[in-house]
């Protein structure tokens, strides 16, 4: 009975994910209302490459954002990309006819093989939707200039390689053991162990990434005094693996430096 629970619940929400995607396409045809499609290619920790999938249309005099899907990609080459949505589409009732009348956006990250001009998605459904404008993602854009700025900054850049040190150190080269031990010094001068991700790092994942580029940045530097601290209490020179002759880390790691 546990066993199938999980497969139970996953059932009952792909039901429920395919009444509501059958209800929107519905609404789109019928109504023969005009509507954009946002797209972009991600790949998963399975390494498994997929195309999500959002509609955007005019629902009751509000424009409204709909998630439609997850299209697995066998390739993520941009005639591959076009032919799988087509069919993703046309599956669920948005035949080549209506994407030909009512497609009018079509939004991206804005890489090559989306918004190509010869053989990108964007300019393979114009060669069908006539009435298609293309649009660079507003946040992917943002993202792009944020780090650019960023590139540009020399301080920025020393700021920007520490952080990238300490996302090295604490999310790939942290084992188990390390790990326990880095809770247990944390517990003892009663600090919250906070997770650090990628930092600078392109990307939308559903949040907004310079925001939250701006409150890690902020955590980091909150918790280098904490982190200098624990360094410490644990000195390199004390580590047992260090005594046995076994090189842990550089006697004197050099983080950044500013000139």
């Amino acid at each position: 009975m546990h066993e199938r629970l999980p497969h139970a619940c996953s059932n009952i929400v792909s039901h429920i994910a395919g009444c509501m995607r059958d209800e929107i396409c519905k609404y789109i045809v019928e109504t023969k209302a005009q509507f954009s499609l946002m797209i972009d290619e991600s790949t998963s920790v399975a390494n498994v490459q997929s195309l999500i999938v959002y509609v955007r249309v005019c629902f009751k005099g509000e424009v409204c954002t709909y998630f439609l899907g997850l299209v697995p990609l066998t390739s993520a080459t941009a005639c591959a990309i076009h032919t799988e949505l087509t069919q993703f589409l046309c599956k669920w009732g948005l035949s080549e006819n209506i994407l030909h009348d009512q497609l009018v956006g079509f939004c991206s990250d804005g890489a090559s093989c989306m918004v190509g001009q010869f053989n990108g998605v964007a300019t393979l459904l114009k060669q069908k939707c006539p009435m298609v404008k293309t649009f660079h993602c507003m946040a992917h854009r943002l993202e792009l200039r944020v780090k650019n700025a960023a590139d540009t900054v020399n301080v920025t850049s020393h700021f920007r390689a520490f952080v990238d040190q300490l996302y090295k150190v604490y999310s790939k080269l942290m084992s188990p053991k390390n790990q326990a031990e880095l809770n247990a010094i944390a517990n003892l001068l009663s600090l919250e162990l906070l997770k650090v991700q990628k930092v600078f790092d392109v990307g939308y994942d559903g949040h907004f990434r310079p925001l939250c580029q701006c409150e890690q940045c902020y955590m980091i530097t909150q918790l280098t005094s904490s982190i200098f601290l624990i360094m410490l209490i644990v000195s390199p020179t004390e580590h047992p693996r260090r005594k046995a002759g076994i090189e842990v880390w550089p006697k004197t790691p050099v983080l950044f430096s500013v000139e």
